[in-house]
């Protein structure tokens, strides 16, 4: 689908993505660490990504305004999840990969998800601890399957096995998909942002496409302007509304290159490679970073 064909103002980050895949398609849009290697995805491919996501959530029942949750740590699946699941007209649900299994019952029921992202098997485990607890979720994602073969709790499939559904259906979708994007209002809902719990159980914001829109011009009015390639590397969680203004908000509004680690635990290493030229940190980050150099 050509990004002119696309007309929803209010719905900036596939807007966003169908623009610089037009103009900048080899320009690279993201890295991931893996086995120490950092693997490009251009603009050209995300926007492939995002779209074949997209149509293989349609394939599998995701109606308009359906909820999709996310439960992983920062990697390039879970940015591509969420703008697929976007683009498919949905609502992104973002879950801390470190939230039990109790916690996890009270995040998908809050939620309404039908549809849950999962990283690995630390995480599938979760969900198999809410065996009858959880009955609107029908469908579980897995990016990295490693060690789930035979697995077939809620529809068990692998991130790559729906990339290949959506592909497959692509063609015939696209109408569809269209009409979809292009029918997105300022008030509809594109993401739930718990609260981290700490007082009691997480409580759910809903940030909106027009929520979205303006914070594209505040965070270009708090952090500036950069040029397109800029480096950020992407470590707090992207279920947390600041990871989500600064690294894919902002970032994709100015076409950063937003890189992700193999894990949070290998930051020190990865800043090291990455050099970004923009970096947020929160408190903790600061005072780690202050305590290296004095000693």
């Amino acid at each position: 689908m050509a990004f002119d064909e696309f007309k929803g103002d209010f719905a900036p980050l596939v807007r966003m993505v169908h623009n610089h895949a037009s103009n900048r398609p080899r320009g690279v849009a993201m890295r991931q660490k893996e086995f120490g290697i950092w693997n490009e995805i251009t603009w050209a491919g995300l926007q492939e990504i995002m779209q074949a996501t997209a149509a293989g959530l349609v394939d599998l029942g995701l109606a308009p305004g359906g909820h999709v949750g996310i439960l992983s740590e920062n990697r390039s699946e879970w940015v591509q999840a969420q703008f697929g699941i976007n683009a498919a007209a949905g609502v992104v649900v973002g879950m801390y990969p470190t939230s039990p299994a109790a916690e996890l019952e009270h995040l998908v029921n809050a939620s309404d998800t039908t549809v849950l992202f999962i990283e690995d098997q630390e995480q599938l485990d979760k969900i198999k601890e809410l065996d009858g607890r959880v009955p609107q979720l029908k469908q579980l994602v897995i990016f990295n399957p490693k060690g789930t073969l035979g697995e077939d709790l809620l529809g068990l499939i692998s991130f790559d096995d729906l990339l290949e559904r959506g592909r497959a259906r692509l063609s015939g979708l696209a109408d569809d998909l269209r009409a979809r994007q292009a029918g997105i209002k300022p008030d509809d809902t594109a993401m739930m942002v718990f609260t981290s719990g700490s007082t009691g159980l997480p409580k759910a914001a809903e940030i909106s496409y027009g929520n979205i829109h303006a914070g594209v011009g505040v965070a270009r009015d708090v952090f500036g302007e950069y040029p397109p390639g800029t480096d950020v590397l992407s470590y707090l969680p992207l279920c947390h509304i600041a990871e989500q203004a600064v690294t894919v908000i902002n970032g994709l509004s100015q076409q950063f290159v937003m890189n992700f680690g193999e894990s949070l635990r290998t930051i020190t290493l990865d800043l090291r490679e990455v050099a970004p030229q923009v970096f947020f940190g929160v408190p903790r980050i600061w005072e780690k970073m202050q305590a290296g150099v004095l000693v």
